[in-house]
């Protein structure tokens, strides 16, 4: 079984493909695009809710021995701003206990 193989790379091959599944099913292209489309914008507030919880576990977490996470990281991680008269560490605190429900 010695195959010859191809002068073209395969990725030429799999663009041929592509564009003769287009040819065959163009009245399916439409809606392959709007299923594309909505699978974006909806994983948008799920992979938000992830950094935000995973942040906020880091932090909760690593209380003072050895932070996994400083309060720098975690505002800009978490695009918090920061105020007069108030920490970057409370801040970050204030957030993730209203966020999560939570009291640390």
């Amino acid at each position: 079984m010695n195959r010859k193989k191809p002068d073209y790379p395969i990725v030429i091959e799999q663009i041929i493909y592509i564009a003769l599944w287009v040819v065959n099913n163009k009245n399916y292209l439409p809606l392959a695009i709007f299923l594309f489309l909505l699978v974006g914008f909806a994983r948008g507030p799920a992979a938000r809710d992830f950094i935000v919880r995973d942040t906020c576990a880091k932090i909760w977490t690593s209380r003072n021995d050895s932070p996994q996470l400083t309060s720098a990281q975690a505002m800009k991680r978490l695009k918090l701003k920061s105020f007069k008269g108030r920490t970057d560490k409370d801040i970050v605190h204030g957030f993730c206990t209203r966020y999560m429900g939570t009291h640390f």
